[in-house]
């Protein structure tokens, strides 16, 4: 990835997007200066990334209906609760602040 392509993907940042549009371009215009500090002369930087992202499988229901059960059924108490697991991609403790 170029160093321009690095701050244009910065620029989609929700906290980039929402700024002021002097504080965005200040924002974009130092983060472009210190790339270029830092990889004076590169025509590409290695960005290493990473991905935190949940799974969920729900469990089978006990009863088959065509229909969404009313809120007020209290066959709907009964159903089994939905079994989640984290997956970390890349790395397990990707996103978790213990380690």
């Amino acid at each position: 990835m170029t160093a321009g392509d690095f701050v244009d993907m910065l620029a989609t940042y929700s906290g980039v997007i929402t700024a002021s549009r002097e504080d965005r371009a200040a924002a974009l215009a130092t983060a472009q200066a210190m790339l270029d500090e830092r990889f004076p002369g590169a025509s590409e930087i290695d960005v290493p990334m990473r991905a935190w992202c949940w799974r969920a499988d729900r469990t089978p229901a006990p009863l088959a209906s065509p229909a969404l059960p009313d809120s007020r059924d209290p066959r709907i108490h009964a159903l089994p609760p939905l079994v989640t697991s984290e997956h970390g991609v890349g790395s397990s403790d990707v996103g978790r602040g213990d380690h």
